[in-house]
């Protein structure tokens, strides 16, 4: 027996435990957390409890928020009756410790996606979806903003957070659940 065919030998021996050792070794660390979920992300604050509640019944949408934060509605939007129009239309305001929300709405032909693609431009992350009990929200995040995105009967649905870098950990949790109790009536 030659020594290159005893040295060959030697190194598929070696590989096939190795792969063996390696495959062990990956599977406990895929099993070692299974079915626990999501890892919870840390250094965000928990959400605000939303204890406020805004209905507009033009722009048929309903929105809880924390209380303690100032809201401002739109008074042209009652003026205008069941109408809507093509331009973006602000439902409401509220601000609070360096974050701004407004809400608005207008009307379109265009799909969800469309509308997407078109504003994802320069985004900082991945974008998020968001099921509430009445829409299917897009959430697209830049730098200092964040966009949730929702259509229902040729309605898009805006909501443009614009949040100061130091507050985003403390208030994102609480955006995440303002998209999940809006309630497009």
């Amino acid at each position: 027996m030659s020594i290159t065919k005893l040295i060959l030998g030697f190194l598929i021996v070696g590989g096939m435990l190795f792969a063996v050792w390696d495959y062990k070794k990956w599977r406990q660390e895929e099993t070692n957390l299974y079915g626990t979920g999501k890892p919870v992300e840390t250094g965000f604050s928990p959400a605000l409890e939303l204890g406020e509640i805004f209905t507009d019944q033009v722009a048929r949408i309903r929105v809880k928020y924390p209380g303690g934060w100032k809201m401002r509605s739109n008074p042209e939007l009652e003026k205008r009756g069941a109408r809507l129009s093509s331009k973006k239309i602000e439902v409401m305001e509220m601000e609070m410790g360096g974050v701004k929300i407004s809400v608005n709405v207008q009307e379109t032909k265009e799909d969800l996606p469309v509308v997407a693609d078109r504003m994802v431009g320069g985004i900082t992350r991945e974008r998020d979806y968001i099921t509430s009990a009445t829409a299917a929200w897009t959430i697209l995040t830049w730098e200092d903003r964040q966009v949730a995105l929702a259509k229902r009967d040729n309605r898009l649905y805006t909501v443009e957070v614009i949040c100061e870098k130091s507050a985003w950990k403390q208030f994102s949790k609480t955006f995440e659940e303002i998209y999940r109790q809006i309630v497009l009536i």
